[in-house]
C-alpha cells in the first residue's frame, strides 16, 4: 500500500521519451507531489543517438527500483518497440520477492506478461501519463485510491458480450502486436484457462486480421476460457470494420466467449486491466 511520503519510480524500458515531452513528465510528477508522493526518475528520455539506452542498463535501472525499499510502485512512461530487450536481464527472483506494483502499457505488454509468467506477480496494463491528459483529475483520483487500496475504480471496466454470457480466468495479453513478440520465447504465459485481453493502437484491418490469425494458428483459442477485446485505435478511426467482427470470423468456435470493452486501450481516458489477476465477467 502507498502512503503519504512514499516514493514511486518513473522508468522507460521501451523507447526513450522524446525530450519535447518533458512538460508532460513534470505534470505527472506534480500530480504525485500534490498527493504527497515523491517520484524517482530513471533514464526516461531518448539519448542523442539511438532510441534508448542499452537494454542491460534499462533492466538495471528497473531492478534498482525493485530493490529500493522507498519505492512502493513503478510506472513505465514509455512505449514503442524495444521493451522486450530487457527481459533476459531482469532478476525475476527479486521481482517475485518484492511484489511491487508495476504499471505500463503498449510495448510494456512484453514485460508485464513475462513478469506474470516468471513470478506469478500481477501488473497493471496502464499508462501513467494519462494523469496529465484532459482526463487527468479523474485518472489521478482513481490511481491514488488504487495505490492506497481504498478503491478499485481504476480497473472497474464496462463490457458487453458478443458471444457467450460468462468467462472467468486469469487475464493475460495486452497490446496485440507486442504480445505476439513473446511467441516462441520462454516469457509467453500459458493460454490454458486464461482470459486473453487484446487491444491495438496501430494497424488497419489487414494487420489486425493477420495477428488474430496467428493466435489461432498457435492454438491459443483452443485453450483460453474467453477473449476480451479492448479498443483498436487505427482500425476504429478508419471505420470500415469492427475488431470484434474480424475476431468472430477468425475464431469461429462457439464455445469461446467473447466480450468487448471501450474502457481499456490507448486512449487518454483508458482505465487499467490487471495482467495476472483472476477475474469473472458475466452478462
Amino acid at each position: 500500500m502507498l502512503d503519504t511520503g512514499d516514493s514511486v519510480g518513473l522508468i522507460a524500458c521501451s523507447d526513450g521519451i522524446s525530450p519535447d515531452k518533458e512538460e508532460i513528465i513534470h505534470e505527472v510528477e506534480n500530480n504525485f507531489y500534490d498527493m504527497g508522493i515523491k517520484t524517482v526518475r530513471g533514464t526516461i528520455f531518448r539519448p542523442e543517438l539511438g532510441v534508448a539506452i542499452p537494454a542491460k542498463e534499462r533492466a538495471g535501472e528497473l531492478m534498482a527500483m525493485y530493490s529500493n525499499p522507498e519505492i512502493k510502485a513503478i510506472f513505465d512512461v514509455s512505449g514503442g518497440d524495444v521493451a522486450n530487450e530487457v527481459l533476459e536481464y531482469l532478476d525475476y527472483d527479486v521481482i517475485k520477492e518484492e511484489e511491487k506494483s508495476f504499471f505500463g502499457y503498449s510495448d510494456l505488454t512484453t514485460v508485464i506478461n513475462a513478469i506474470y509468467h516468471k513470478t506469478g506477480v500481477p501488473s497493471y496494463l496502464y499508462q501513467v501519463r494519462n494523469v496529465a491528459s484532459e482526463h487527468g483529475e479523474r485518472q489521478m483520483a482513481d490511481l491514488i485510491m488504487t495505490l492506497k487500496g481504498e478503491s478499485d475504480d481504476l480497473c472497474d471496466i464496462g463490457y458487453d458480450f458478443v458471444r457467450g454470457h460468462k468467462m472467468e480466468g486469469v487475464v493475460i495479453g495486452g497490446n496485440l502486436r507486442c504480445f505476439l513478440k513473446l511467441t516462441g520465447t520462454g516469457y509467453m504465459p500459458s493460454f490454458r484457462h486464461k482470459i486473453l485481453f487484446l487491444e491495438s493502437f496501430g494497424g488497419g484491418e489487414a494487420r489486425v486480421r493477420t495477428y488474430f490469425r496467428q493466435l489461432k494458428q498457435m492454438g491459443a483459442f483452443d485453450e483460453v476460457s474467453g477473449v476480451l477485446l479492448g479498443t483498436y485505435t487505427e482500425l476504429e478511426a478508419k471505420g470500415d470494420v469492427k475488431a470484434s467482427d474480424i475476431f468472430m470470423e477468425i475464431c469461429d468456435n462457439p464455445d469461446v466467449p467473447v466480450a468487448v470493452t471501450r474502457d481499456v486501450g490507448h486512449g487518454a481516458g483508458s482505465k487499467a486491466i490487471v495482467i495476472g489477476k483472476e477475474i469473472e465477467l458475466e452478462d
